[in-house]
């Protein structure tokens, strides 16, 4: 059995608007749902393949700037409970595991859960940013003690209009 899924939107603003078994119902809840802003569209599943348990994850490292410190594929483990969709904070870094269909759409996803992190729990953003600034003079005063350092440091500038995401100077 075949069912029609009206779908509007992209990325965060991707919404079902209707389903149906029906595909002349399916065409008329379409122009319904369509507008000069949102074109509607149908999708078609079949119901013998409705239900694929997810075999794979993205899992992504975002610095406070905004920067993907590193992203890969990862494969679920029977023997592990894994969190999707829940951002994480740990020093100066994000954390997050979404499924999606390719990477693009997984970064996507974890930036817009990121900053809807960042919007409800702004304290906890600030409080990040500032044990970052101060791991920043650290650095500087230990460069500056100790000029024959050869190790080069990269550092975030957090910037308030953002709420941390920012530019990056290099030392």
């Amino acid at each position: 059995m075949k069912i029609y899924v009206i779908t509007a939107g992209e990325y965060s603003d991707y919404g079902i608007c209707a389903v149906t078994d029906d595909k002349k119902s399916a065409e008329r809840l379409c122009k319904i749902y369509s507008s000069k802003w949102r074109e509607a569209r149908i999708e078609t599943y079949d119901t013998k393949y409705i239900y694929e348990e997810p075999k794979s994850y993205w899992y992504f490292e975002v610095s406070l700037n905004g920067e993907v410190v590193n992203s890969e594929l990862l494969y679920f483990r029977e023997e592990e409970e894994t969190e999707i969709n829940e951002v994480e904070l740990y020093g100066t870094k994000f954390y997050i595991n979404v499924i999606a269909k390719d990477r693009e759409h997984a970064q996507k996803i974890a930036f817009d859960k990121i900053a809807e992190y960042k919007y409800e729990h702004p304290e906890e953003v600030e409080e990040a940013v500032e044990q970052h600034r101060k791991w920043k003079e650290w650095v500087n005063r230990q460069m500056l003690n100790n000029p024959m350092t050869s190790a080069s440091f990269t550092v975030y500038e957090p910037d308030e209009r953002t709420r941390g995401f920012g530019s990056i100077n290099e030392r």
